[in-house]
């Protein structure tokens, strides 16, 4: 089991100890080491017998689960943020409030009753 979670799987002889561990069989990861290491002689005429049936009878399978997107598509998609962003708006903007005081605004307004 550990040698096709750590090979097979790709798990990390350090995530195999947390798991170990989790299940009350602490396995420190230089242990493991070790344990694999002696089992590599005894697993080699098996891996090897395999290995000759797996060529024999092969067929194409690969996937790719990196989650990284096609350069071209992120070009792509790049390109057409910067038309985006570069197309006018659909409404004009309302002009910004003025920053100073207008004197001639106090002027135009009605006197306050009294």
């Amino acid at each position: 089991m550990l040698i096709v979670m750590h090979y097979f799987a790709g798990v990390p002889f350090k995530r195999v100890e947390a798991l170990h561990q989790g299940w009350g069989v602490p396995i420190p990861d230089a242990n493991q080491w070790r344990v694999v290491d002696e089992c590599d002689d005894l697993l080699a005429h098996l891996y090897k017998a395999l290995e000759k049936h797996a060529i024999q009878n092969a067929t194409t399978l690969g996937f790719d689960d990196t989650g990284s997107m096609i350069i071209e598509t992120r070009r792509q998609i790049q390109q057409e943020l910067q038309v985006l962003e570069a197309e006018p708006a659909c409404c004009e903007e309302s002009p910004a409030p003025p920053t100073t005081w207008d004197s001639s605004i106090e002027r135009t307004r009605p006197a306050a009753p009294m």
